[in-house]
């Protein structure tokens, strides 16, 4: 379950609690990794929030992860959103309803990115 999915689809104001809990979920996979709260993040954005998938991220690396995790590219190409071409390759590669939850995390991303 990603960090945050309470408002899918809207951009919305995150409150406090929602902060607090982006923070100790950070936190937790620190912990348990050894990895700095900056990869975590790295990690976490990577993998859409969902944080059963980060923490295998973190643990296996990259290269193991690359059937599940966004590049910094694809998220530039999905939000740019000009590229019909690019987009169906997106959707290939990850699938449909993928794309527009990954659209969805991108969107409610900034709203997080200032509390780290």
């Amino acid at each position: 379950m990603p960090i945050s999915s309470k408002h899918a689809g809207h951009p919305a104001h995150v409150s406090d609690e929602e902060k607090l809990a982006a923070l100790r979920v950070i936190k937790r996979l620190r912990d348990e990794t050894g990895v700095a709260g900056r990869e975590v993040l790295a990690a976490l954005t990577a993998c859409s929030g969902q944080v059963g998938l980060t923490r295998r991220y973190l643990r296996l690396g990259a290269e193991a992860c690359a059937d599940f995790a966004w590049t910094a590219e694809e998220d530039r190409l999905l939000l740019d959103g000009a590229d019909a071409q690019a987009i169906a390759a997106l959707e290939k590669r990850h699938g449909q309803q993928s794309v527009e939850k990954r659209t969805a995390f991108l969107e409610q991303l900034s709203n997080f990115t200032s509390i780290v």
